[in-house]
């Protein structure tokens, strides 16, 4: 488990991406431009590594200082890495970043049907106070 290795390995991090959500929604310019947004922090950007190098899962964490709120967004697991704690072994150590940071409070949102993803979360102690419901799906506009 380590921090991303910056723009260099955006593109492994978006194959994986596109793999966890089955989406190809997560472009190389997305991702990119999301590591130079001002309140993304390098070290609340982690991901796990298979031994033969391959991105196995990823967390994204952020911030905001003035609220004390620290809220995970997105994560996943390569379903091949699946079912070996990847997910709460990721959930925990950014868990343990956001408390260094003086996070009182840590949010996250899975999608409903993320079972594997809630399971990890309610292991490392978060509990479900709301449920977002949507309708459709994310249409990606040529700019």
């Amino acid at each position: 488990m380590r921090p991303l290795a910056g723009e260099q390995e955006t593109a492994a991090y978006v194959e994986l991406h596109r793999t966890v959500f089955e989406s190809p929604s997560m472009t190389a310019e997305w991702r990119a431009r999301t590591m130079r947004m001002p309140g993304y922090q390098p070290d609340l950007d982690l991901v796990v590594s298979a031994p033969d190098g391959e991105l196995a899962g990823f967390c994204v964490g952020w911030f905001e200082p003035a609220r004390r709120v620290a809220q995970i967004e997105p994560i996943g697991i390569h379903p091949r890495f699946q079912r070996h704690g990847l997910g709460r072994a990721l959930l925990l150590k950014m868990l343990l970043r956001f408390k260094a940071y003086g996070a009182s409070n840590a949010i996250i949102e899975p999608y409903i049907d993320n079972v594997p993803i809630q399971r990890a979360c309610e292991s490392v102690g978060f509990r479900q106070i709301h449920l977002v419901r949507c309708k459709g799906k994310w249409l990606n506009q040529p700019a």
